[in-house]
């Protein structure tokens, strides 16, 4: 029997994949997170599994709360657009990334709009430390291949990065077909981001990918003690090892190992005041083989 999972999150309402069939489902006063492991009864989430990586950051505005991205994920691919290398931004990414649990990969997407990539693969690979840098190009192909050989054969990863970097286009070539939506580039080459929701996709040849909305603010959080501001730790500093080779974390970890019974008595799980208008939007579901 295959444990269902959180594939999407529309707000009130998820869609999880049972190993037999994608069927929605309802949390009542329960927030699951895309990539949660989670128990059924009926068409309710009634609880969520332990978790061995919690993607999160501060939540966007004044409010101090801490918003969950995604969990469950082993590689973290921290999207950065060829004409748009930001460093600062990119080392907060690892940041969020590490603190995860997570192996961050630098990923340069649109490699073919800028011609010669050799300057910007060293400036990446300077700022980021020991992380692996991948160059892309969803015109040419190149890249697409190191991307899905690093999910195989059964691994999950997330796409970060700001709006229009590319995330969505570089899933659909990895898939081969258009499974997420995506606009037209902008003329200046500033890339137009459709997505507005977490959802989690499953690749032909093993492993899962979770592409998410660009992110506007990426304020990291420390937990009950709130974010972190504009302050950041280099992954180097955090870890000596080589990222792809780092341990996932134990089950045991006091951070992530909790399940939560979906219920009031869970103040872990509770759900977000916005989450009530955010399930009214369409549903869109990416294909599942």
């Amino acid at each position: 029997m295959v444990t269902p999972r959180v594939i999407a999150d529309f707000g009130a309402e998820y869609l999880v994949q049972d190993g037999a069939a994608v069927r929605r489902a309802a949390a009542r006063r329960c927030d699951p997170a895309v990539g949660d492991w989670v128990l059924l009864e009926g068409n309710f989430i009634v609880e969520v599994l332990p978790r061995h990586t919690v993607f999160s950051r501060k939540a966007a505005g004044t409010e101090t709360r801490e918003q969950v991205l995604a969990v469950n994920v082993d590689i973290a691919f921290v999207i950065a657009a060829a004409t748009d290398v930001n460093v600062r931004r990119i080392e907060r990414y690892l940041t969020i990334a590490w603190q995860s649990g997570a192996a961050p990969v630098v990923v340069l997407t649109k490699a073919d709009v800028v011609g010669a990539t050799d300057h910007l693969r060293q400036e990446l690979e300077g700022a980021s430390a020991r992380t692996p840098v991948v160059v892309t190009s969803a015109v040419t192909g190149e890249g697409l291949d190191e991307i899905a050989r690093l999910l195989q054969p059964a691994k999950t990863g997330i796409l970060l990065g700001p709006s229009g970097a590319g995330k969505s286009t570089l899933i659909n070539r990895i898939v081969g077909e258009d499974v997420m939506r995506t606009r037209e580039i902008h003329r200046s080459g500033e890339g137009r981001h459709m997505t507005s929701h977490r959802q989690l996709v499953q690749l032909p040849g093993g492993g899962m990918i979770i592409d998410t909305p660009g992110l506007r603010e990426a304020q990291l959080w420390e937990g009950q003690g709130g974010a972190t501001g504009t302050g950041f730790a280099r992954p180097g500093a955090l870890r000596g090892e080589s990222p792809l080779k780092a341990k996932t974390p134990s089950p045991t970890s006091s951070r992530t190992s909790s399940s939560s019974r979906c219920g009031a008595g869970s103040p872990t799980a509770r759900m977000s005041p916005s989450r009530v208008a955010r399930s009214r939007r369409p549903w869109r579901t990416a294909a599942w083989s």
